[in-house]
């Protein structure tokens, strides 16, 4: 019986890469949008959580779960397109953070020979301000969506840049490495 749980982690993730797909199609509906959004949200709360309860924690797992981000805040990123106020230092910001984030990618396949993000504190605090910047722009006021947006623009920067330094220093691949404070010494490349 326990065994056919172990796979309900890796469910949920595929369940939110199809959801986000779905999502695609909903931007400019915005009630059955902000349903899946909620369900996305749950699901990335949920499969963690799970796999940590259920000790069926695996490498696909992660992997899934790093894919299933990437497509969610992916679509979440174009969906905000059409609900903040455009200013040059916003696309420039949002910009350096894609660019890093596909460099810490390649970076990652070039040392590690795969794709995945490292799963620091900081990237799990950006994804979750990602995550509820959606709902503050639709029903925040205007100061407290200004001030989301700029402290999601500077956690996001600040978790891609800790995330290039570790994948810089360590020398064997740890997605579950919590932040380069907690690199111990032998997982440095030095």
């Amino acid at each position: 019986m326990y065994n056919d749980y172990k796979y309900i982690p890796n469910a949920l993730c595929v369940l939110r890469i199809i959801l986000s797909g779905i999502m695609l199609f909903l931007i400019k509906d915005s009630t059955p949008f902000l349903a899946l959004y909620i369900l996305c949200g749950l699901s990335d709360f949920a499969d963690g959580l799970l796999a940590r309860g259920l000790k069926c924690e695996t490498e696909l797992g992660a992997k899934l779960d790093s894919l299933a981000d990437l497509c969610f805040f992916g679509i979440l990123c174009y969906a905000l397109a059409f609900h903040i106020p455009m200013n040059l230092f916003i696309i420039c910001s949002v910009v350096v953070i894609i660019v890093i984030r596909l460099l810490n990618f390649i970076l990652t396949k070039i040392k590690f020979k795969q794709f995945a993000v490292i799963h620091t504190y900081l990237n799990k605090c950006s994804g979750f301000l990602l995550f509820m910047l959606y709902p503050i722009l639709l029903y925040g006021s205007s100061f407290i969506t200004t001030a989301s947006l700029y402290t999601v623009i500077l956690i996001s920067l600040l978790s891609s840049l800790e995330e290039w330094l570790i994948i810089l220093k360590i020398r064997r691949y740890n997605i579950n490495l919590k932040s380069i404070f907690l690199i111990s010494t032998n997982e440095t490349a030095n």
